[in-house]
């Protein structure tokens, strides 16, 4: 890991004097993926010069490369060389990829999005190696494969915006500020430049500037043409910023404009939850085996706290926590197929509740005391889950119905079945009270094997709420979660403090979301409308 991890962006300088100067400067870079792209490009680029033979004959073991390499000295009548060429052996990347994938290894899923990249230089490979170098190297090596990303295709966007807003995200801004630095020398991305001079206004609270960058940015995009708009993760920053002006309405037109531009991805907004319905519907026999110690739940809904949670209680050496890896599609897909074919048979339920712990399993660090299976949305599967794994342990976060609500409703949720519900306000009302409905048909609020965490004393009193979270599990503090990064770089947890807004939205509850919330906030002991 270089001690400056933008350090490979310097790059970048010389791309103003075009792609053949910029490429040719890359073949002597001392990253070996960037150095890789650059020989590439020269070939690409018909650049390859007789002197460039041996450092290109030199890289045919690289699947990319030998078939370069083969074409250009094919072109040469050089056919003995050609068929040596041919003959070198390259990896079986897709195999190595495919293995690295069950088993969820990052040093070997980051080794084989690399390889892939090797196998055919395209930037996705490497956005794809960030997930895996981020596990083992920290924020650090996610930066850095960002960066490789950068360097090797420039023109291409995905990469230089994942780089910024990851910057902003985990709060290095003197980063952030840097690569704003090298956008402008380098004349690249334009619009991306005034983004991320937006982002970095807000975090740095300074919000006026934030408005005027974003007010920049959107005379620019409208320039490209009538139907041009801002990109959903801009109106989502632009509703950020109304929002902390105090201008909460045009705050709330802005996450809706964020929304209408997401929700045709999402397709059908109920199909989850009225699957989740149906399997809590199964009358799961008794008898199934009982959960095991070693292994609980963190659960609640999302916005409530378990990201917070989680990343925290990940720290402790004796903790394993299984981040929203889907572990529970595997088993809701093999119901739900049997459910079609009509009734459920006892064996289909045992052979259900096997492949729920077989997932884990192979998800668990070996070493670890307690595993813990970290998704918000399970609560929704409560009734299936009591059934199939009886007996497990559950931590589980609260927070104001109506804050985690909105909360919910105004964050960017990635593609996925379960966050097609989260798409408007009444959606979000509605996948809430199916969620908690299911909990707590089968939980209640002294369930001695549930320990429930407040959102709110998790980020004031940070210490206590996690040794009471471990005491539950069995263990004691560990120094090692001081070195939990939520402590001082979460900006959306304990860095801000508790976050409440719902008294100023209450204008986008309709009375059927204000009674269903209030229910919630009379069982949970908020104060409400």
């Amino acid at each position: 890991m270089h001690t400056d991890p933008l350090s490979l962006l310097s790059t970048l300088a010389l791309w103003p004097q075009g792609p053949a100067a910029y490429y040719r400067a890359l073949t002597t870079a001392s990253d070996p993926v960037a150095r890789f792209a650059g020989w590439c490009q020269v070939i690409d680029l018909g650049l390859m010069g007789q002197g460039d033979s041996d450092a290109i004959l030199a890289l045919c073991g690289y699947g990319a490369m030998r078939s370069r390499a083969f074409a250009v000295f094919s072109r040469r009548y050089d056919y003995d060389l050609a068929v040596t060429i041919a003959a070198t052996p390259v990896p079986d990347v897709e195999a190595a990829l495919m293995l690295a994938n069950i088993s969820r290894d990052p040093a070997a899923l980051e080794e084989a999005f690399v390889a892939r990249f090797y196998a055919e230089p395209k930037p996705v490979a490497l956005l794809e190696a960030a997930g895996s170098a981020e596990a083992l190297r920290g924020w650090q090596g996610r930066v850095e494969m960002l960066c490789r990303a950068i360097v090797v295709a420039p023109q291409e966007e995905a990469a230089a915006t994942q780089l910024a807003a990851y910057l902003v995200d985990i709060d290095q801004l003197d980063l952030a500020r840097r690569w704003l630095n090298w956008l402008g020398t380098s004349a690249l991305h334009p619009n991306l430049a005034i983004s991320l001079a937006a982002q970095i206004a807000f975090a740095e609270q300074r919000f006026d500037d934030c408005l005027a960058e974003l007010a920049r940015l959107e005379k620019a995009v409208r320039a490209l043409g009538p139907e041009a708009r801002l990109h959903p993760a801009s109106l989502r920053l632009l509703g950020r910023a109304r929002e902390a002006k105090g201008d909460y309405r045009p705050a709330l037109r802005a996450f809706a404009e964020m929304h209408a531009l997401d929700m045709p991805q999402f397709g059908d907004r109920t199909a989850f939850m009225a699957q989740t319905a149906r399997l809590n519907a199964l009358a799961v026999p008794t008898g199934l085996a009982p959960a095991r110690p070693d292994r609980g739940l963190l659960l609640g809904f999302p916005r409530s706290g378990t990201g917070l949670l989680g990343r925290a209680l990940a720290y402790h050496p004796d903790i394993e926590t299984i981040t929203e890896s889907g572990t529970l599609n595997r088993t809701r897909r093999f119901l739900a197929a049997h459910v079609v074919r009509g009734a459920v048979p006892l064996a289909a339920f045992s052979a259900a509740a096997a492949l729920y712990t077989e997932e884990i399993t192979r998800l668990a660090r070996k070493g670890s005391r307690i595993t813990l299976d970290t998704n918000p949305m399970l609560s929704a599967s409560a009734p299936m889950l009591a059934g199939l794994v009886p007996g497990h342990r559950s931590i589980f976060t609260i927070r104001h119905p109506y804050d985690v609500v909105l909360s919910a409703y105004r964050y960017r949720f990635p593609r996925s079945p379960a966050a097609a519900g989260l798409q408007t306000v009444s959606d979000a009302v509605r996948t809430y009270d199916q969620a908690m409905s299911a909990w707590f048909s089968s939980h209640t609020l002294v369930d001695p094997s549930v320990h429930y965490v407040r959102y709110e004393a998790l980020v004031t009193s940070f210490r206590d709420t996690i040794e009471r979270s471990l005491t539950f599990l069995g263990l004691t503090w560990s120094d090692a979660l001081f070195s939990n990064p939520a402590l001082t770089t979460d900006r959306s947890g304990l860095a801000l403090g508790v976050q409440s807004s719902w008294e100023h939205y209450t204008f986008a509850f309709g009375a059927d979301d204000l009674a269903i919330l209030g229910r919630w906030c009379d069982h949970f002991g908020y104060a409400h409308l």
